[in-house]
């Protein structure tokens, strides 16, 4: 995971003071300044359901991280299963059709964390 660029650390949703119209996504993970990092910001204060959307983004922006090293840690496990099956001599159907399956589930995960990359 040395390609990653984002910030480091658990990331949160600040609604700041109540004169505030966004969500600040920040960071625990202080800076060289030892400040905290801002990450973005996503304006929320909208009538209906643009308001309650944007909310939800901010939410789901703030747990990308989280997301990001689990889809990466179930990547792990799937190269060694994969890796099993590739070393076992004559698989079953069955187990041929674990592989294909494994297979597809590796290259989806890998362009996904390779686009959070921005590769």
């Amino acid at each position: 995971m040395s390609n990653e660029k984002f910030t480091k650390g658990d990331w949160f949703t600040d609604k700041g003071d109540t004169m505030d119209s966004s969500h600040l996504i920040t960071t625990n993970y202080r800076s060289v300044e030892n400040n905290m990092i801002p990450i973005c910001e996503v304006e929320t204060e909208f009538d209906g359901t643009v308001g309650v959307e944007q909310k939800a983004n901010a939410q789901l922006i703030a747990q990308a991280p989280a997301m990001y090293y689990e889809l990466n840690e179930q990547l792990i496990i799937i190269n060694s299963q994969i890796e099993a099956l590739t070393e076992t001599k004559n698989l079953n159907r069955a187990t041929k059709n674990r592989f294909h399956l494994l297979k597809i589930k590796q290259e989806r995960i890998s362009n996904l964390l390779a686009k959070a990359r921005g590769e």
